[in-house]
């Protein structure tokens, strides 16, 4: 009895391995798939997964989505409580040297039937050392959006509001272009994320257009409560130190501030949607004015056609700078409260 067990434990464990899958796949019985690895295994029934060199492909097609996928080092545990109740968690997901480039060629608006329900599936962990290279052409003219050096601990992705892996993970980093995009929890139901030294042009893929060429610059603070997030924050732009010496009220003009709240049951969307979407509440709780507000007239006119993902404070600056940076900014919208009073 012990020996029958035994051989259906080690049975099992080689169905779910990499070696059987590189099998599979290279005898073409799983069609546009790929997979090799120098070592993956899945522990049945622990349900833990380890894998190293991990390389999937998911062949090019005419009509349909392909990607690219290197894995140095990956490790999660599958909680097989929640498979009983049709969901997924996939926990302690410890990611080295994960890079994807992932070709779109179906419109985004195509794909929202798709997106799972909230709390669906859930994945949390920690990445090191990662890249995410897309090029959309579901657009015209083509979309490339490249993010170098991702970084991310105790990430929480839910397929179901994707967006809210910018707001729900406790350290990210990534660059984008010129500029980093920082995002910090400073406890469960309150952050801060700041973007700094990226263009419009960078951010939209038309960097030859010149009415894009200057660096946006955001700020906010955000609070979760029963599935809304408020944010409070100031959006401007860069300019040059001789710019401020002979005109003293230029930052100011260049800056805004923005209230404004959000549901997330509303952002049950795939994540360029999600983010453009997000743009479109950011732009309604601002207080415009001066080159600030043509850059949103821009940003606005253009949601549609284009936009996708975003950027960190740079690395060498400590949690505290960076708190200090976003929490101290002056809100204008607080200005003219007090102006009325």
């Amino acid at each position: 009895m012990v020996w029958v067990f035994l051989i259906f434990f080690l049975l099992i464990n080689l169905l779910l391995s990499g070696w059987f899958l590189t099998f599979l796949t290279s005898m073409g019985k799983i069609p546009r798939l790929k997979f090799h690895s120098k070592f993956s295994i899945f522990i049945f029934p622990l349900f833990i997964f380890y894998g190293k060199n991990i390389h999937l492909i998911v062949k090019d097609d005419p009509l349909k989505d392909s990607a690219n996928i290197k894995i140095g080092e990956i490790f999660f545990f599958l909680n097989p409580f929640y498979l009983f109740l049709g969901k997924l968690r996939i926990n302690n997901c410890n990611m080295n040297d994960f890079h994807i480039f992932y070709l779109n060629k179906i419109p985004s608006d195509k794909k929202i039937h798709l997106v799972p329900a909230r709390e669906k599936i859930i994945i949390t962990g920690n990445l090191k050392n990662g890249s995410f290279d897309l090029e959309d052409r579901a657009r015209f003219p083509v979309y490339r959006l490249s993010l170098r050096e991702i970084d991310m601990k105790n990430f929480f992705l839910d397929p179901g509001f994707q967006i809210g892996l910018f707001f729900h993970t406790q350290k990210g980093f990534c660059k984008i272009g010129s500029g980093n995009l920082h995002t910090h929890l400073l406890s469960k139901n309150h952050g801060i994320l700041r973007i700094t030294g990226v263009t419009v042009g960078e951010f939209m893929s038309m960097e030859d257009l010149p009415i894009l060429s200057n660096n946006v610059e955001l700020a906010t603070e955000f609070h979760h409560s029963s599935g809304k997030t408020s944010y409070r924050g100031v959006l401007g732009q860069n300019f040059l130190p001789e710019e401020a010496v002979t005109n003293p009220d230029l930052v100011e003009r260049r800056k805004v501030g923005f209230r404004f709240e959000i549901n997330w049951d509303n952002y049950r969307l795939p994540m360029d949607i999600g983010i453009r979407t997000l743009l479109s509440s950011l732009a309604k709780g601002t207080s415009l004015g001066g080159v600030v507000k043509e850059t949103l007239g821009v940003l606005k006119s253009l949601l549609g056609e284009f936009l996708k993902p975003i950027p960190r404070e740079q690395t060498n600056n400590s949690n505290t700078e960076i708190i200090q940076n976003v929490v101290q900014i002056e809100d204008p919208l607080d200005k003219e409260k007090d102006k009325k009073n």
